[in-house]
């Protein structure tokens, strides 16, 4: 799982913080991934510590083709 915090600088920056409009821009990584099938969500946790689930999601990873 990858966490991302704002409170921890460069890793996730909120450009647009009005409700339901967000605009977030994460730095670049560069991950291994297998092949495979990943289910991901975006949550957020507020000042409460009540946590909402924004998106889910699948994502397929195919095998690299070797030509």
């Amino acid at each position: 799982m990858l966490t991302l915090n704002s409170t921890v600088a460069g890793e996730i920056t909120l450009n647009v913080t009005t409700a339901r409009l967000w605009s977030i821009t994460v730095e670049n990584r560069l991950l291994t991934v297998n092949a495979g099938i990943y289910s991901w969500a975006l949550e957020t946790t507020d000042a409460a510590n009540r946590v909402k689930v924004q998106l889910v999601g699948t994502l397929t990873v195919k095998p690299d083709l070797i030509l």
